[in-house]
Formats: C-alpha cells, sequence, structure tokens
C-alpha cells in the first residue's frame, strides 16, 4: 500500500539559504515529493511524500528516518494515498463514479433495482459511506 507524508523539517542548513528546498527535493527524489515554506512554523520546510510500506507503522517509521537525513522533524502526518487523494478531492482509483438516483434515470430502472443489481453483482458499485455508487463507465450515455 502507498502512503503520503506530510513532514515539517527544520532543514540541517539554516533557512535563509535559497537551495534548501532542492536540497530536500534531491534527497526525496525516490519519494515524489512536493516541497515547500511551512507558514505555520517559521523557517521549516512542509514535504510531502509518497511512499510504499507494509503498514501505517512502517510509513511513519519510514518517514521519519527520510527526515532525519535532512533536519530536524517538527512535525509529521501520514496517511494511505488514497485517503490522502480522497480528501484532496482527486478521483478514486482514477474512475468517475454516480450515485444511485442518477444510475437509476440513465439505466431507465428505479434505484432499488439500481441497488439490488449492485448486491447482486450484476452492476460494479461500491458503498462509500452510507452510499453505493456505479462506475460511470459501466452506464450507457
Amino acid at each position: 500500500m502507498d502512503y503520503n507524508a506530510t513532514l515539517t523539517i527544520h532543514a540541517n542548513k539554516p533557512a535563509t539559504e535559497n537551495d534548501d528546498i532542492d536540497d530536500v527535493m534531491e534527497a526525496f527524489a525516490s519519494y515524489h515529493p512536493a516541497v515547500g515554506d511551512a507558514p505555520a512554523c517559521p523557517g521549516a520546510l512542509k514535504a510531502v511524500i509518497t511512499l510504499p510500506a507494509h503498514t501505517l507503522t512502517q510509513a511513519v517509521a519510514t518517514a521519519t528516518a527520510l527526515a532525519a537525513q535532512v533536519g530536524d522533524l517538527v512535525g509529521i502526518e501520514v496517511i494511505p494515498t488514497r485517503m490522502w487523494d480522497r480528501r484532496e478531492g482527486l478521483k478514486i482509483d482514477d474512475v468517475d463514479f454516480v450515485g444511485v438516483s442518477e444510475a437509476a434515470v440513465r439505466l431507465g430502472i428505479t434505484p432499488q433495482a439500481v441497488r439490488d443489481r449492485i448486491t447482486s453483482g450484476r452492476l460494479p458499485g461500491k458503498k462509500v459511506g452510507r452510499n453505493w455508487v456505479v462506475s460511470d463507465a459501466a452506464l450507457p450515455r
């Protein structure tokens, strides 16, 4: 599973040096970094990286070790990348989904019939919170 870690770091070099961001970007290059100033912590940098791990504990340990290579870790947040993507408003699995009501209109059936098809496996769908959603690609235009 992939995790996203948001690291707030005081870089090893003084924050006044312009190449701090470049140094952190280079150190984290294998982890698809996004690095910038950390507004909540003057003089610190905020780095967001994506890393593979088997467990959250492993992801936290890896992110902590990576941060130690470039400076003093001030703060850390580690969450599964899928959760990060949802929080950032990105599509889940790069698939567009529609609700049961829209699926019913497009199929010309009732919302209950859509739910019945989903639960019987005749229509691809999944539960998001308390609601079912259907893959847009599985429906007629």
